[in-house]
């Protein structure tokens, strides 16, 4: 009726190593390049250096989290299991602290400060809990798509 035993692909340990690495991997990613963008800005006009910045962040830094599922389900495919609900906590934490900032702000601030801050301690949210939650949401969805087109063995 129960199962005793936890298998290697649903294990605490596992689902942790992935939980850290979906996080860890793509903010050091977005930190070593995190200068491309301002380079983009200011070697082309106008507004071609915005439309270069939004490319690079959606195509280059966001999704990094949907390249490494894919790369780890590549390796261990039976991280699947624990790797579509890496999603979970870095969403709800997300959540707790946009919604608790509402209280004192209004809603087009709040949505600026988490999601096109300004320079310096604005960019804060942004780094420690929009990018980390959107990389997770990224790699989960990497681990449902990869597992669903996986062969059956």
């Amino acid at each position: 009726m129960f199962a005793t035993n936890v298998g290697n692909d649903r294990s605490p340990s596992w689902w942790l190593a992935q939980q850290v690495g979906a996080i860890v991997v793509p903010i050091t990613w977005a930190l070593v390049t995190s200068g491309v963008p301002t380079a983009l800005e200011r070697a082309l006009p106008a507004p071609f250096g915005d439309v270069a910045q939004v490319i690079w962040w959606a195509i280059f830094v966001w999704p990094v989290g949907f390249y490494l599922a894919l790369l780890v389900y590549k390796i261990a495919p039976s991280a699947a299991a624990t790797g579509r609900w890496i999603w979970v906590l870095p969403s709800l934490v997300f959540a707790a602290f946009f919604f608790a900032g509402l209280r004192t702000e209004s809603l087009s601030e709040e949505l600026r400060s988490f999601f096109y801050p300004n320079q310096g301690e604005g960019a804060w949210p942004l780094m420690m809990l929009t990018f980390p939650a959107c990389s997770c949401i990224c790699y989960s969805l990497a681990m449902v798509f990869a597992s669903s087109r996986a062969r059956p063995r």
